[in-house]
Parts: structure tokens; sequence; C-alpha cells
């Protein structure tokens, strides 16, 4: 058995590291990057970096894509615990090259693979806790990752403000990717104390199983839970309603300042999930979030149906928002990916679970200018059909798990009989 302490050390350096992935790469960072590069001012640099914004802007999430679609296969090849490996040093190296200022290419590059590493790292660690945690433990810890990852987001605006800060005596822009080593480097130390998991569990099936009857509920489920994280819009909710501080503060830094505000409400949300997902459970607390997150999409399309956007409701909404998607999509998510998938499909259901997190969130990403463009209600109106029906669905098909043991969970997910399944409506009900 596997000391808790070590599987919390474990799952926060995956979440900062996911976090300060997130959160490292904002416009400021890539507009001080310019700055190092072609020299001029902060401004003349953001007006130039406009061209090229949306490609880096979705960079990382193009190496989660990647991360999730190889991860099985380096788990298949080498186990989890290597792939853990592997995928910190990854983050380890190329932040490391990250420091270096070359052009905007380059930082594309860095930015695709380090959101790559810390994906490989992360899917594996996320599992690899999951295997190795009590019973009573893995809610917990499934939700302490998005805590993290949430921190880390916190963690890597405060260093940006720091920056900014002392911008005008020294452009120490390198300074965020020199802070996110910490995390992935903490991880790689720390993998050296916990043991693999058994070699039965390291064997995946074959593709086509997966499209079988035994897993079509686990199928749906990482589709779905995937889909429904994503597709509330929470990138694009937060893009949006951060702009609007630039009017709410007459400085230069009202970007770094809303961030600094809707990043400590999305944290301090997180908190909630942590003390109630072991006592409420996993459902009431993914669908009372989702119900939420409707509330406050409802609030934005009525802001934006106004002739004059309302700042105090827009607000409001967004950061209602940000409490729901906390409380339950966001970090339930992650519960699940450690709980709901077999033993002997980990590997392949990791892939389709994560796959079906980012393929949503790069068409929130790029399809949110042009829907606002349309109609700047259409993309609320989008997020709110799809939480809507993928909520739904889920309502009926996904279990709760709380005090559930794997084998109990596997009675439930897999369709294996006709007693199985009689099991399966008994134990899936609220």
């Amino acid at each position: 058995m596997v000391a808790f302490g070590l599987l919390f050390m474990l799952q926060t350096w995956a979440g900062q590291t996911v976090g300060f992935t997130i959160g490292n790469f904002s416009t400021d960072i890539m507009t001080l990057y310019y700055q190092a590069v072609y020299g001029g001012t902060f401004e003349s640099n953001n007006d130039l970096i406009q061209k090229f914004l949306s490609i880096l802007s979705i960079g990382f999430v193009v190496g989660f894509l990647l991360g999730s679609l190889t991860v099985s296969i380096w788990i298949k090849v080498i186990g989890y615990k290597k792939t853990a490996f592997v995928g910190s040093a990854i983050c380890v190296i190329f932040y490391a090259a990250g420091c270096v200022a070359v052009n905007e290419y380059y930082l594309l590059v860095m930015r695709i693979l380090t959101g790559y590493g810390s994906q490989v790292m992360a899917n594996t660690i996320v599992v690899l806790v999951g295997e190795h945690a009590e019973t009573h433990q893995r809610g917990l810890l499934g939700v302490m990752f998005q805590v993290q990852v949430c921190l880390g987001i916190l963690l890597a605006t405060i260093v940006l403000y720091l920056i900014r800060m002392f911008e005008t005596s020294y452009n120490c822009w390198w300074m965020t990717f020199a802070s996110s080593l910490i995390w992935p480097t903490l991880a790689f130390i720390t993998l050296f104390f916990i043991p693999d998991t058994k070699p039965r569990e390291t064997k995946d099936i074959h593709f086509k199983e997966v499209f079988t009857r035994k897993y079509t509920k686990i199928l749906i489920n990482c589709i779905l839970l995937g889909v429904l994280q994503m597709g509330t819009g929470v990138n694009g909710v937060l893009l949006y309603s951060t702009q609007t501080f630039n009017s709410v503060f007459n400085h230069k830094l009202s970007s770094v300042f809303g961030a600094l505000i809707l990043n400590t409400v999305n944290f301090l949300s997180t908190l909630v999930a942590l003390i109630f997902i072991e006592r409420l459970g996993r459902k009431i607390l993914l669908f009372g979030g989702s119900l939420i997150c409707c509330i406050a999409l409802v609030c934005l399309i009525i802001n934006y149906s106004l002739s004059t956007s309302n700042t105090a409701l827009l607000l409001f909404a967004s950061v209602l928002f940000i409490i729901g998607y906390e409380i339950g999509p966001g970090p339930v998510f992650y519960v699940y990916a450690s709980e709901l998938l077999p033993a002997q499909a980990k590997g392949i259901f990791t892939t389709i679970l994560n796959c079906f997190n980012h393929i949503p969130n790069i068409f929130v990403m790029y399809l949110f200018p042009v829907l606002v463009i349309t109609k700047e209600w259409l993309p609320y109106v989008t997020y709110l059909i799809c939480t809507i029906l993928t909520g739904a669905i889920l309502f009926f098909l996904s279990p709760e798990t709380k005090g559930k043991s794997q084998e109990e969970i596997d009675s439930i997910m897999l369709i294996n009989g006709k007693k199985n399944n009689n099991l399966e409506i008994e134990c899936a009900q609220v």
C-alpha cells in the first residue's frame, strides 16, 4: 500500500504542471516574448502579436490533444510509471528550452511540446494514483488534481503580475517558464518512490473491442464527460469576461487584475468540491455544478441580448459560472477518470476520455470569436444547449462511485450478461 502523503504529493505536482502550462501562456507573456525578440514597446508588440495570437493561444491545447492520443501507446509499451517519467522529463527539457527567446515559431513549438509532456505525465499520474489509492481516498485525490490545476493557474498569474510590475526595468518574461520547471522536476523525483501498477493492469484491450457491447456504457461516459467539461464553454467565458476589466480598472495591468480575480474565484471554488466530494458523492456535484453553469449561461445570454452590456450582470454571471464549473464538471471529470475505467482497458479509454475533452476545447477557442461576430449571445446559447444535452444523458448513464471498490464499479459499467445488467440498474441510481 502506498502512503496517502506520497499520492497526494504526486497528484499535486501533476496538477501544478498542467496549471502552469495553461496559465503561463497568457497574451501578456507572449507580448513580452515578442518584445525580447523584436524590441520596441509593449503596446507595439501587442499589436504585432495579434496576427499570430490565435495559433499561439491554441498551441498548448494541440499538445494536450497529441498527448492524449499517444499516452495509451506509451503505457502499452513501457507501463504507467515509465510513461509518467517520460512525460515529466519532456516538460523539464522543453520548459528549459523555452527560456530562450528565438521567434514566434520556436515559441509555438515549445508551447506544443510542453503541453504534450504535461498531458502524458498528468494522464498517467491520475490513473496511477487512482490505482494505488484506498477506496475512501480516490474522490479526494481526484478532486485534488483539479484543485492543483486551478492553484497552478493562479500562481502563474501571480508570477505574471510580478513580471509586469518590473517590466520597465527588466523584461524577465522567461521567469514564467523557469517557475514552471519546478513541478515536473518534483514529479520526476517523487515517481521513484511510487510503485508501478501490477503487470496485468498494463495490458490493454484491442481498439476494436472498445465498440463491443461490453464497453458501451464506458465509451458513452468517456465521450460525454469530456464534451460536458469543455462544452460548457469555460475557456470562452473566461476569455471574454476578462476583457471587461479593461473598462473596470483604469490601469495598464487591467487584464492582469481581471485574471487574478477570476483565477482566485476559480481556485477557491474547487475547495468546495474538495470538501463535499466524499460527503455528497460525484453525481450530486457534477449535476449541481452543471445546473449552476446553465443558470450563469442564461444570465450571460440575457446580458448580451441587451442593447448595452451590463458590467455588473456580466461579472456576476462569470463568477457564478466559474463556481458552478469548479464544483461540478471541472473536478468530477478527473475523479471519474481515475474510477470508471476497468483495469484491462484503462490506457485506451484514458485516451478517448481526454481526446473528447480537448477536441471540444479547440472548437470552443476557435469558434468563439466567429460566433461573437455574428451575435454576441450566440456562443453562450451553444454552450447552454451542449451542457443541457450532455448533462441530461449522463444523468441516466453515469454511476455514483462514492465508496465503491474497482470491482463494484466494473460490475456497474461492464455489460456481461443479464444478471450484470440488473445490477447496473440497481447500482447506477443516484
